[in-house]
């Protein structure tokens, strides 16, 4: 089996790390798909409105939509609302 090399400029050591460590929310994934040039356009757009990078922007609005927890009746009581207000 072969060994990593272990850069000699490194200091490795044992570290304890706390238990926020394991919380998912704190675990980054490498992530790759395909995007319309398009949305990646408005993207960047939106992005430098509110003076953020866009995969940061987009991280953001994929995390609200994600964790949106909202039931299939306020979903279409907020839609009913909007509807009247728009017809008088």
């Amino acid at each position: 089996m072969k060994h990593a090399r272990q850069n000699k400029k490194i200091k490795h050591g044992d570290v304890e790390l706390g238990t926020e460590y394991l919380d998912p929310k704190n675990q980054k994934h490498r992530v790759t798909f395909w995007m319309d040039g398009d949305l990646k356009e408005e993207l960047i757009r939106q992005a430098n409105e509110v003076g953020a990078g866009y995969q940061t922007y987009m991280h953001k609005l994929l995390r609200d939509a994600a964790f949106k927890h909202q039931s299939l009746g306020d979903r279409v009581e907020k839609l009913e609302k909007a509807l009247k207000s728009k017809t008088g």
